[in-house]
């Protein structure tokens, strides 16, 4: 019965959004993200699903204006002699056999991309996740020496990254993708049927109805970097932050395991839970499930308001 506009999502870094805006996507549910970009809108995740496209669809022009103009050199122009040859070729295999009349710096660039699609197409075939974690490998040392926060760019293509496991085909995974920026494109003004996305950072100061905080793991929040004292007590006020933004309704959620280096890895609540004396915790079923499972230390209280 809640209006959209009084229920906030916060979570301690941008890349945790992900999978949350996928699902709110799918189940027609609006979202106003605060401080930032929606995923798909990011321009790193564009960038590299644009490599993705060029792959899928050797004619995506949209794709190769993108990508090529991420190498040093290239403009406008170039771009355009570039995409005049390549509407000619029929695959990507054409494309590998084309040789382009340019010279100076954007010579170098196509010399140097041409490489990364000669890569590309050798795997073109393989499951998506893969192909996805080799396009993020090249695009790497752009993203490093484009952007200060490159780090926390490169978390969100890992969450990309492990979004395509569940594809076995990349023109369903790109499919996907084109749902979920379609439907950024709907209700931009009505923000009261909007429900909020931002994160902690963003709500210094606003309160909704009903809050609730994603990812509190030992893995994601406190951020797994901050391991020094100092770092680990602003994350505590962090918490604080977050949880203090609720009037009526807090909801405190974790992960039970995460996807890394090829495998599923079982996870614990923060330590921000544990800490949290258990006479002031409900439980529902499914954390009630987990904590049977791994015998993580948290002691769940039943409510009959559940």
């Amino acid at each position: 019965g809640m209006e959209y506009k009084e229920i906030a999502v916060l979570f301690r870094a941008a890349n945790h959004s992900q999978l949350l805006e996928m699902e709110l996507n799918r189940r027609g549910i609006d979202y106003e993200m605060r401080g930032g970009f929606r995923f798909f809108e990011r321009a790193h995740i564009k960038d590299v699903i644009a490599y993705a496209r060029i792959i899928h669809n050797i004619k995506d022009e949209i794709a190769w204006s993108r990508v090529l103009k991420l190498y040093e050199g290239v403009g406008i122009a170039t771009v355009k002699k570039i995409y005049q040859q390549v509407s000619k070729m029929r695959d990507l295999e054409d494309l590998l056999a084309l040789n382009i009349n340019i010279s100076g710096k954007a010579k170098v660039s196509w010399d140097e991309f041409f490489k990364v699609l000669q890569v590309l197409e050798k795997h073109k075939k393989e499951k998506p996740e893969k192909l996805l974690r080799l396009i993020i490998d090249f695009y790497t040392p752009y993203l490093m020496s484009e952007y200060t926060d490159y780090r926390q760019r490169k978390d969100d293509l890992n969450q990309l990254a492990f979004f395509t496991i569940n594809y076995e085909d990349l023109e369903l995974f790109l499919a996907e993708v084109a749902l979920q920026e379609s439907f950024s494109l709907k209700n931009k003004e009505d923000k009261s049927k909007k429900v909020i996305l931002t994160t902690v950072h963003q709500a210094k100061g606003l309160e909704w109805d009903v809050v609730f905080v994603l990812n509190l793991s030992n893995q994601g929040f406190p951020h797994p970097r901050c391991v020094e004292e100092a770092e680990y007590e602003e994350e505590r006020r962090l918490f604080y932050v977050a949880i203090t933004r609720a009037k009526d309704y807090l909801f405190l959620s974790y992960p039970t395991s995460i996807y890394r280096y090829g495998s599923y890895e079982n996870l614990e609540p923060s330590d921000f839970i544990k800490n949290i004396s258990s006479d002031l915790l409900n439980y529902n079923e499914l954390a009630h499930q987990a904590r049977e499972l791994s015998g993580d230390g948290v002691e769940y209280i039943e409510s009959s308001d559940w």
